[in-house]
């Protein structure tokens, strides 16, 4: 959605502006091609490897360019060592990239042999395996309900406690067989592989994905200039539910004494939201790249109302 990101983000030459999921580098490319010479691009990323990555990918630019191992609900701690107050725009994309799950070796899809590790930050702990070992029945079957909304969760809870009792559960491999027990009827799961909700769970619980996204959205207007603006891509309900509503709170619409009240006409808060509908990915774009097809955009301004 990289022309949908441009649109909402608007970069222009000049201003400092952050992408807080730098990746390898996509979005970070066509912001700097925008920015100029006067221009301050600020890249995040948890991935050391995705940091090294984009510091080269990117050195060429005439604009300046800084990238910085840490997460985006670390904002404000990163603009503040760098002596930054507010920014002209922030770019979220959620979730993994593909060269994280084209590497079997990073343990992020069923589809690939590999250890069953889904750090983001390999030098965080524990990884999935470490987390599948030491939690017990209901963290399991919760947190398969809860990230993954998988409606086998206690069965599937079940067998990984039965089968690590027999032998570790410490490849993606395995995990996915393990999963697919609990789906005898295989042929009526739907598209959508048995094992993929799992796997969804385990990432979000290991990155702590949520509590950081919360963490993020309760600051970031914060960090706006007014007029700055802040676009976030989500790929689950989750994310997106956490996004919506956060945005509408900073609108003001959802303050629960203003609510209540009957004024007319708009409700002024420090954001506004330009997406009044969510942006979804364009037919063309889901036919080239399918892993855009769950992708969906939202994105806010700063006003002058004062937080």
């Amino acid at each position: 959605m990289v022309p949908e990101v441009l649109e909402y983000l608007n970069p222009e030459p000049g201003g400092t502006w952050i992408d807080g999921t730098s990746g390898y580098g996509g979005h970070c490319f066509e912001i700097a091609c925008r920015i100029g010479d006067e221009g301050r691009l600020i890249g995040l990323d948890v991935d050391p490897d995705a940091i090294d990555f984009c510091r080269k990918r990117l050195d060429r630019f005439p604009c300046r360019t800084e990238f910085v191992q840490a997460g985006y609900e670390d904002l404000g701690s990163v603009l503040a060592e760098k002596g930054i107050d507010r920014v002209d725009g922030i770019l979220l994309d959620l979730g993994i990239s593909s060269a994280q799950v084209d590497r079997g070796g990073r343990g992020f899809s069923f589809r690939l042999e590999g250890p069953l590790d889904m750090r983001m930050d390999p030098e965080r702990s524990p990884d999935a395996a470490e987390w599948l070992a030491q939690a017990d029945l209901k963290e399991i079957r919760t947190a398969l309900l809860k990230y993954g909304e998988e409606k086998r969760a206690h069965a599937i809870a079940k067998a990984i406690v039965r089968e690590r009792e027999m032998a570790a559960i410490d490849t993606t491999a395995r995990l996915a067989d393990i999963v697919l027990t609990c789906f005898p009827d295989r042929n009526r799961a739907g598209k959508v592989h048995p094992a993929t909700r799992t796997f969804q769970a385990l990432r979000i619980v290991v990155n702590n994905e949520l509590e950081r996204l919360e963490t993020f959205l309760s600051f970031f207007p914060e960090r706006l200039k007014t007029k700055g603006r802040a676009v976030v891509l989500s790929y689950h309900s989750l994310e997106d539910r956490l996004v919506k509503n956060a945005f509408r709170n900073w609108t003001g619409k959802m303050d629960p004494v203003l609510s209540k009240l009957p004024i007319r006409g708009e409700i002024e808060g420090p954001i506004k939201i330009l997406t009044r509908q969510v942006v979804r990915p364009s037919e063309d774009e889901c036919s080239t790249n399918p892993r855009a097809r769950s992708a969906k955009l939202r994105a806010v301004e700063r006003t002058e109302k004062p937080l």
